[in-house]
């Protein structure tokens, strides 16, 4: 349930000439998406990331080149290190991306927090897919309940959201909020439930639809 491909899968659009808006928050390690949807999706979507991660740190974990500069990564960077893994796959048949292309489809805010953004995007943007995977369980619960709240309110109408957060169950990884089933449940409102997986070895997810009535506020 957790790649962009069969997220997609779940969402029927009615104009096809519609470019799909994707919002992913927290959304970490981009370029294997990128790939992805350029191999899939190229030029029927605009996808943005949004992480708390500079640039700098999201850029260096996907590549092994070295960055002169620790303050820029520039677009040109990000085209260069698609292109290039393209090249490996000789049985994939897609073109180089160039600049406008790059700009037109993805729009990277890293360095930022995704709940500032959503709040200043909650009455400018509307999506077809909303990501909030391993992200939640790093905020006090109700900033969390607010951030899933402003997503929702943010979903076009037949637009999804998925929410993938670390149950109370597992003892690797260290977060704040940990999720039990009740508390997990509390993200639901307003949420029309089309898949959910408890218990997972590690996780909690959830994909839904907004209720056709609802408002964050």
């Amino acid at each position: 349930m957790t790649n962009l491909t069969s997220l997609i899968s779940h969402l029927i659009l009615k104009d096809s000439s519609k470019r799909m808006k994707i919002l992913d928050l927290g959304s970490g390690l981009v370029n294997k998406k990128m790939e992805e949807l350029l191999k899939k999706y190229r030029n029927s979507f605009n996808y943005t990331a949004v992480d708390m991660k500079t640039p700098y740190s999201i850029f260096s974990l996907e590549t092994n080149d070295n960055i002169k500069s620790l303050e820029k990564v520039t677009t040109g960077d990000w085209i260069t290190k698609i292109n290039n893994s393209f090249r490996y796959f000789e049985d994939i048949n897609v073109k180089a991306i160039n600049e406008t292309e790059f700009n037109e489809m993805f729009h990277l805010e890293f360095g930022k927090d995704a709940f500032e953004y959503c709040k200043e995007n909650e009455f400018k943007e509307k999506y077809d897919i909303v990501i909030i995977s391993n992200l939640l369980h790093f905020l006090d619960l109700k900033i969390a309940e607010e951030l899933t709240s402003l997503c929702i309110s943010m979903l076009n109408e037949n637009g999804i959201i998925y929410i993938c957060v670390f149950n109370s169950e597992q003892t690797s990884y260290k977060v704040r909020n940990p999720y039990s089933r009740l508390k997990f449940d509390s993200l639901k409102k307003g949420l029309q439930v089309i898949e959910e997986i408890y218990n997972a070895p590690l996780h909690h997810e959830l994909l839904g639809k907004k209720i056709s009535d609802y408002n964050s506020g």
